[in-house]
């Protein structure tokens, strides 16, 4: 980080990152004694500091300087030109009160500043072209002039100063950029937080449906969106999604998101087209423009062993059905464009029959952008061929087992996205549900 930033002076000079009050002090501290040595040296009552600041040069250090005073002049143009061309201090000559160097007179303002100091000459402190800061020099005792033996200590203290005030620009930029570090990584701390909450820990039981699910934020706060809840009638909810965007902005769109579904998910439980058109309704009216998310909803019902669902826009969750020793490809379709894009979009609800011994998978598309370091993607084909060469394992290894796939093959790689599984299995034939769910279950469609 600091070879960056000292391979950049230049826009470091431009636009300060540090604060300009710590700078002056960090400044103060370093170069007191020198401003009060040169003071003694050439027998000047009043030498004083100042620092270019961005927009303004501000008093870091001086001798004989009276306290009290708010001494901070702008960086107009006429005082620039002692950056260009004067090694050697420039007098001040003054006209009607006013300050006039190198034959350009100077504002109200800077002229009773430097009245107030008493200044005679201007020393120019530049560093790599730019405006470091300048010293301020009063009358020498019994008026005399400057010496060039005084501005040969004048051109050493001159240079002695550009160096200092780069070393602190820059330590201090350094630690303002830490400290910003600091903040954003405790943000994220919070906001990692917040989501391992909202990622769901404990599992409804479903007859007949086992189910388990990860997920792998790439810059600590993740824009993916995974829930899954019991429904009325015993079914089994589930929500994927996925925030345009990365980082913190996403993530709190994200915990958005979850908010609306679990608003909403009791209010429509039979209609899945209805319960997305109100959440692409609410996402819409809160995010940014040109902000969008792709979307996944489906209710299992295990009695019937049928899903219900929508596809707004998201990564194609798909079945596997084994077939002999292979296995057939079943993909669900989208059911409408992506959430929070477009004006009041229609949706449909599609429904699949799943047979017993059919896996379900559900995920976001980092998990099959994950790269390597010659560049090349996961892609969906090597998902696929996980699930496959170890299809009879439980829900929760499969899961390890293609999250490790896929972390093996980036060999290191930095995740560049966001990436999100969930798999379900609908158990074997000759594995029965539990009759009092079905009785249950009998009993309330009775009911109703």
């Amino acid at each position: 980080m600091q070879r960056e930033l000292i391979s950049s002076k230049s826009s470091t000079w431009n636009a300060i990152a540090a604060d300009p009050e710590f700078l002056c002090q960090a400044v103060e501290k370093s170069l007191r004694g020198s401003v009060q040595c040169i003071s003694q040296s050439l027998r000047i009552g009043q030498i004083a500091l100042f620092v270019h600041t961005g927009t303004t040069y501000e008093l870091a250090a001086g001798s004989g300087v009276p306290r009290g005073h708010q001494y901070a002049l702008e960086a107009g143009a006429a005082l620039q030109q002692l950056f260009h061309s004067h090694t050697e201090p420039v007098p001040i000559g003054w006209f009607d009160g006013t300050a006039h160097i190198l034959g350009e007179p100077l504002d109200q303002e800077t002229s009773g500043v430097l009245a107030s100091l008493g200044a005679e000459d201007l020393v120019g402190i530049a560093s790599e072209n730019q405006a470091a800061g300048f010293l301020c020099l009063g009358e020498k005792a019994g008026g005399e002039p400057l010496t060039p033996g005084d501005v040969r200590l004048l051109q050493a203290m001159s240079y002695q100063a550009a160096l200092v005030i780069e070393n602190c620009r820059l330590s201090t930029a350094l630690a303002a950029e830490f400290a910003e570090r600091q903040r954003l990584n405790w943000e994220v701390s919070v906001v990692r937080e917040v989501q391992s909450r909202i990622f769901p820990t404990a599992r409804p039981t479903i007859p007949g449906l086992d189910y388990y699910s990860d997920w792998r934020p790439a810059l600590g706060a993740s824009g993916d969106y995974l829930d899954y809840f019991e429904m009325t009638e015993g079914n089994l909810g589930l929500a994927i999604g996925n925030v345009s965007g990365k980082g913190l902005p996403a993530a709190l769109l994200a915990s958005s998101l979850h908010s609306m579904v679990r608003a909403l998910r009791l209010s429509q439980p039979c209609d899945l087209s209805e319960l997305v058109t109100q959440i692409d309704e609410s996402f819409t009216e809160m995010c940014p423009d040109n902000c969008y998310a792709t979307l996944f909803v489906a209710r299992y019902d295990p009695l019937q062993r049928r899903l219900h669902y929508v596809n707004a826009g998201h990564e194609l969750p798909f079945i596997l059905r084994k077939r002999g020793r292979s296995y057939r490809t079943i993909r669900l379709e989208s059911g409408g464009p992506v959430i929070g894009m477009l004006r009041k979009p229609g949706y449909r609800e599609g429904s699949v029959a799943l047979n017993p011994g059919d896996l379900l998978v559900a995920y976001t598309d980092g998990l099959c952008e994950v790269t390597n370091p010659l560049g090349e993607e996961w892609g969906w084909r090597r998902l696929l061929e996980a699930i496959e060469s170890c299809g009879g394992r439980t829900a929760r290894d499969l899961v390890d087992y293609v999250i490790a796939s896929a972390e093996k093959f980036a060999e290191g790689a930095p995740q560049g996205d966001d990436m999100t599984l969930w798999l379900g299995r609908v158990a074997d034939a000759g594995a029965h549900l539990d009759p009092t769910f079905a009785e249950h279950k009998e009993m309330i469609a009775t009911a109703a």
